[in-house]
């Protein structure tokens, strides 16, 4: 029997389209999620489109180069590319019974925005993969993960990015 989206577990799952989220999406997609109980809110946090566009268009948009309106459109462009990535994946979700939205917020700082969301949407459980950072680049950058850890009010379960393995059934 579905549940009503308002009774759902709400699955926050934050995705950069890398490797490594897709590795998690599938993975938390086979182990995770459940059919007709959970509601999926797909989250990427874009400020400059890196992950979502061709890598020399990127390199043209941080050069600092290019005009007002040159940005305007290649932000534009680049938040579309990612709505169109979480779209699809919420119609593959939508195949398995699984509710599901799609957010993208234009925001700096990722870890920040991604705890906000998780907040204001009031999430049960927050999804993210590691990129698993050297120390001394961890200590500079900071760690999304480790923000998300320590700063999220529900439950955060990190995954390390590997392909998840093959079912036996």
């Amino acid at each position: 029997m579905s549940l009503p989206i308002e009774k759902r577990r709400r699955v926050f799952l934050a995705y950069d389209n890398s490797e490594i989220s897709k590795n998690v999406y599938q993975w938390a997609k086979q182990q995770i999620f459940r059919p007709n109980t959970d509601h999926v809110v797909l989250l990427t946090i874009t400020e400059n489109g890196e992950g979502y566009v061709e890598p020399g268009y990127l390199q043209g948009f941080l050069s600092g180069k290019w005009g007002f309106e040159e940005r305007q459109t290649y932000l534009k462009e680049a938040s579309q590319a990612a709505q169109k990535v979480l779209d699809e994946l919420s119609h593959e979700l939508a195949a398995h019974d699984i509710t599901s939205q799609a957010i993208v917020i234009k925001k700096e700082d990722a870890g920040e925005a991604i705890v906000e969301a998780t907040k204001e949407l009031n999430a049960d459980l927050l999804i993210l993969g590691s990129r698993g950072l050297h120390p001394l680049k961890k200590a500079f950058m900071g760690s999304v993960s480790s923000h998300c850890i320590e700063k999220c009010d529900c439950p955060v379960l990190v995954h390390k990015g590997q392909p998840p393995k093959a079912k036996l059934h």
